[in-house]
């Protein structure tokens, strides 16, 4: 069963990697010549089908 304090924590740590990919995410687009909303929006849909899909623990799946 899944506790409440486990989904808070899990959450946290997950916008925490979110917030901490933005610059990167930016700056990767910057040197690409591409537009940073498509690098943020591409890096959100490789974040959620990595997190629905291939998750483990112990694995980190940001940038």
């Amino acid at each position: 069963m899944i506790r409440l304090s486990e989904v808070r924590r899990e959450g946290f740590a997950g916008l925490t990697t979110s917030f901490a990919m933005v610059p990167e995410v930016v700056g990767f687009a910057f040197v690409l010549g591409v537009n940073p909303r498509a690098g943020l929006i591409a890096a959100f849909f490789v974040g959620l089908i990595t997190a629905l899909l291939g998750g483990r623990p112990g694995m980190i799946s940001g940038g």
